[in-house]
């Protein structure tokens, strides 16, 4: 599928409102790489979804996530219920706080260059990580491109999406991350994988953090996955058990570099499938990509080489 038309999808709240007051150069940029383009808004929350599978039935080749890991959290789970031999190329026109997909996809913030490597960027496949979560209303299927995550996660993303990030994706998360230690209380959690060589394995514990990750990075910049992640075809499990408050702050660090395997009682590996649920009925809230997107018991899993994205 050649890469001639293009249809934009704009959350013109991103980046604290600068993805809408940048519409005009996006459209110039746009003007002057792609013969067929257009920019859509979003007008509220899951538009965004709405919009891409539109985009793929009017046939245009690629769809662009303009905004946050949010936007491209919203487009992916549009394209994925389109026919794979229908859906168009992902890129990725970064204006979020967070930034953690486009890290993954080696894209910079520069309009005009994300723009360009829409066009002329290495056309990729990469794995599409899928999760049934419960909700009020039953069990929902949903899909994930970057991490999902439960435990201490979910309330972190609580925290962030309900807080001002003027201060930018990192602190805003850091901030987040310091207040959950001091608040936060552990559930236990039971959680049952396979391997990609079809073992099955077990945990059952009081639950500090799980991450799930089909890329390298969340929290506004957290390496929870090597960065050779993204299209390795394996999910990348990172579950912590509970640890003191003073634990937590000598370990934090080590969410920042992939070096979770070296705290005591960690549990790492390469996974195809996960099941988790929480005892004695305890709500656990699961973020898909840093948005809340449910809570256990939930079901994740990975589809292979599912989604072509625009990388440098």
């Amino acid at each position: 599928m050649s890469n001639s038309s293009i249809c934009a999808i704009l959350n013109p709240t991103a980046g604290n409102g600068q993805a809408g007051r940048e519409k005009n150069n996006i459209a110039r940029a746009l003007a002057a790489h792609f013969d067929h383009w257009v920019i859509w808004e979003t007008k509220g929350p899951k538009h965004a979804s709405v919009l891409a599978r539109k985009a793929a039935e009017e046939n245009f080749s690629m769809v662009a996530a303009v905004g946050g890991d949010g936007s491209c959290h919203e487009v992916v789970n549009g394209l994925m219920t389109i026919d794979a031999d229908k859906r168009p190329t992902l890129a990725v026109i970064p204006f979020g706080t967070g930034g953690d997909f486009r890290r993954s996809l080696n894209v910079p913030k520069d309009i005009q260059q994300a723009i360009a490597i829409a066009k002329n960027g290495n056309r990729k496949q990469i794995d599409i990580g899928e999760a049934k979560v419960s909700t009020p209303s039953g069990s929902e299927q949903r899909y994930f491109v970057n991490v999902a995550g439960f435990g201490a996660n979910g309330e972190v993303v609580d925290k962030s999406n309900r807080w001002s990030k003027r201060l930018g994706g990192r602190l805003t998360f850091l901030n987040a991350t310091l207040h959950t230690t001091f608040t936060y209380r552990a559930p236990t959690v039971q959680m049952k994988w396979t391997t990609p060589e079809q073992t099955e394995q077990t945990w059952t514990g009081e639950l500090l953090s799980c991450f799930i990750a089909n890329a390298s990075f969340c929290g506004g910049g957290m390496r929870v996955a090597p960065k050779t992640a993204l299209g390795d075809g394996q999910l990348h499990l990172r579950a912590l058990p509970n640890l003191s408050v003073p634990s937590q702050l000598v370990h934090l660090p080590k969410l920042y570099k992939d070096e979770i395997h070296k705290v005591e009682g960690a549990v790492v590996g390469q996974i195809h499938h996960l099941e988790a649920a929480s005892r004695r009925g305890t709500k656990v809230q699961i973020d898909l990509d840093g948005e809340l997107s449910g809570f256990l018991p939930a079901s994740f899993g990975i589809l292979p080489m599912a989604l072509h994205v625009m990388t440098k």
